[in-house]
């Protein structure tokens, strides 16, 4: 090989690095906060199981940190806003569930809308976990977008 497909080389090496290293920086830019803590009330069983099996469950805010199921059709404007959130935070919640081998629970936000949500462990690193019992009142970490 010649010098110059040396020189190419390496700088397509550099580039490549400097790209993932940028890429990297922003991810670490947008680690989700938690504002706060919310207090959901009204879980009915059907909607707990729906909440377990979907991952998420559509909330109406009551009065200050409390909220309920949102019972109407779903929000298509909401869920995608919360999809779009929840795809540039998920490795966190991901991580935060493997690390304690239990489904991690949180309650996302934004100026128009709620959306409780549950992330549950992987195999591997976790072989079995418990599931939270039914309960038609739960506190969950409060995540907001503006």
């Amino acid at each position: 090989m010649s010098i110059s497909t040396y020189i190419i080389l390496f700088g397509f090496l550099f580039g490549t690095a400097s790209a993932a290293a940028a890429a990297a920086s922003d991810d670490d830019q947008k680690v989700a906060v938690s504002s706060s803590t919310i207090t959901i009330e009204e879980i009915t069983p059907e909607m707990y199981k729906t909440f377990i099996s979907s991952g998420q469950l559509e909330l109406v805010q009551q009065r200050d940190n409390i909220y309920r199921p949102y019972d109407d059709p779903p929000r298509i404007p909401c869920l995608k806003a919360y999809d779009l959130w929840m795809a540039q935070h998920i490795n966190e919640f991901q991580a935060l569930a493997n690390k304690e081998c239990r489904p991690f629970r949180g309650g996302w936000s934004n100026k128009d809308c709620c959306v409780l949500f549950v992330v549950n462990p992987q195999y591997p690193p976790c072989r079995k976990w418990a599931q939270y019992e039914y309960s038609a009142t739960m506190k969950v970490s409060a995540y907001a977008s503006p």
